[in-house]
């Protein structure tokens, strides 16, 4: 019998190729680059491939999760994943490596619009925050994971090997993707109640079945609506996911993460392979912090985890920026920096972290649910690849203490934002929430 928990585990593979695709290439590298004799140039295309076509993808998605469904949708991310792999693992030359890097990245923007968006069509209420966020954490996984595939075949010096990997947990989601159902909420959109009845008597208790025929009743006549009878409410709904997109990202988070073991060799740890260590202090509080606020987001509430964690990222950037700017003992600054990003992290991770995927999954009706979550979520890769772009040339023009006090004052606009356009979505349905569009706004 289908139901939710197999449903998230088969979600979770998509969160787990999402971080193992964005992340092997971190050891694949090194046996490219003495096959092909990369420029410095064709390692930046290699390595940019998988965000830009998550871009690409996450801007496209919203169109392709209304027109096909979630389900379909989810089968598209897939086979896109296995292309990916299959393009790499064959790499004849390396414009196959970057063709299958970019099918990667599209694998891998679709999966971070549908998944959170599917997870929270069919959560119950009470435990939606908590079941959304598992997604969060399979996505870190999938980078441990992929740190620990390729330090276990880098006796083989194979690159090959490496992508060959990647290519099982996508067979496995492709093929489990068989028996997952359809969004109930997207089967009343497109007239199809019987179907939509079913899946909700498969999924939920007796207690819960009448509870969300009684929500998913209310999408009934709903269509999705055209870009050009937006209404100023959808606009401002939309303008608010953009937001949220682009805050979560640019406290600064992927250059603590992308560049942790320079900026730690930056800070005073001379030794590359003990900078190398130090960071898979950073990477486990990242996957812890995902694991606490998949326990906690239910209970305490999106808005309350979402300032206080800004509140500590806010704190930690002063810390750090202040940091560079007044200690001179490079060994104390290292220590100083790697706690700091260690709790910075932490802070993120339970706050903005979640809140990328968890709040565009909730915020929009359901007429624009697949535009905004797109729209949001491509916002979230635009400045991914910004911050991870120019943070080197920031360092280099302003200084690290500056950039960090960038991205605190960043951070402060955030908290601003988040303050004013954002109330409690806990414990609520997702009708409940997005009713008259105003539940999330107070300007």
């Amino acid at each position: 019998m289908r139901n939710l928990k197999f449903i998230l585990f088969v979600c979770s593979i998509s969160g787990l190729l999402f971080g193992f695709d964005a992340g092997i290439i971190s050891g694949a590298m090194i046996y490219l680059k003495n096959d092909f004799h990369l420029t410095p140039l064709a390692e930046g295309i290699i390595v940019s491939g998988v965000p830009i076509g998550a871009l690409v993808s996450a801007v496209l998605s919203g169109r392709v999760i209304d027109y096909f469904g979630r389900k379909k949708a989810l089968v598209i991310t897939g086979l896109l994943f296995l292309t990916g792999s299959i393009f790499c693992t064959i790499g004849m030359n390396i414009d196959w490596i970057i063709i299958g890097r970019l099918f990667m990245g599209l694998g891998v923007g679709l999966s971070s619009t549908i998944t959170p968006l599917y997870l929270s069509e069919l959560s119950p209420a009470q435990h939606r925050g908590k079941i959304v966020t598992y997604y969060l954490i399979s996505v870190n996984a999938g980078i441990f994971l992929c740190y620990v595939s390729n330090a276990l075949l880098a006796g083989f010096e194979s690159w090959q090997l490496m992508f060959l990997i990647t290519a099982i947990p996508a067979i496995i989601f492709t093929l489990c993707l068989k028996v997952l159902p359809e969004s109930p909420r997207w089967l009343y959109t497109k007239g199809r109640e019987a179907q939509a009845n079913r899946v909700i008597k498969e999924l939920y208790s007796i207690v819960d079945q009448n509870t969300e025929l009684e929500f998913v009743r209310k999408n009934k006549h709903v269509q999705v609506t055209k870009l050009s009878k937006l209404t100023w409410t959808h606009k401002r709904l939309l303008l608010i996911g953009i937001a949220i997109g682009i805050f979560t990202q640019a406290v600064g988070i992927n250059a603590v993460i992308y560049y942790a073991p320079t900026i730690l060799m930056d800070a005073g740890f001379r030794n590359g392979n003990i900078a190398i260590f130090a960071s898979i202090f950073i990477g486990f509080a990242v996957m812890f912090a995902a694991i606490i606020a998949s326990r906690k987001l239910d209970k305490l509430g999106r808005r309350r985890m979402l300032l206080t964690g800004l509140v500590g990222i806010i704190t930690c950037l002063v810390l750090m920026s202040a940091s560079y700017a007044l200690i001179n003992n490079p060994i104390i600054l290292a220590s100083v920096i790697l706690i700091l990003s260690v709790i910075f992290v932490l802070c993120q991770g339970l706050s903005v972290g979640p809140a990328c995927f968890l709040l565009p999954a909730e915020i929009f009706p359901i007429d624009i649910r697949g535009l905004g979550m797109s729209l949001s979520i491509a916002a979230n890769w635009f400045t991914n690849i910004i911050v991870a772009m120019f943070f080197p040339t920031m360092i280099s023009l302003l200084g690290t203490s500056a950039t960090f006090l960038t991205f605190a004052i960043i951070s402060i606009i955030g908290f601003i934002f988040f303050t004013y356009c954002i109330t409690e979505t806990k414990q609520k349905s997702l009708e409940e929430i997005t009713q008259g569009g105003e539940i999330l706004v107070h300007v």
